[in-house]
């Protein structure tokens, strides 16, 4: 968790954070305009990838995918190692 040590964000440009979860020694940080950010165990910003989600809402994860919902009722499967999309859910 991110509640004893600042994270380093000065790569990170001004930005709505919505959710986070940790899987490991990773956290993942998820925006509201659908950026997923990572951090290492030290929270040194490591990389981010774009989840296609207009506007992101939530993110957990079950131990091997991390799972990002936006307002739209998308759920986006992204593979936590990879960080590959594995599936793309769509509201009916």
């Amino acid at each position: 968790m991110l509640e004893s040590k600042s994270a380093d964000l000065a790569k990170v440009k001004v930005k709505v954070f919505v959710a986070v979860t940790e899987l490991g020694s990773m956290t993942y940080a998820l925006s509201l305009d659908g950026n997923l950010y990572i951090f290492d165990k030290d929270r040194k910003y490591i990389r981010h990838i774009n989840t296609k989600l207009e506007e992101a809402y939530s993110c957990t994860t079950d131990g091997e995918t991390l799972y990002c919902g936006g307002k739209d009722g998308h759920i986006k499967a992204i593979n936590a190692k990879s960080l590959e999309l594995s599936n793309s859910l769509v509201f009916p």
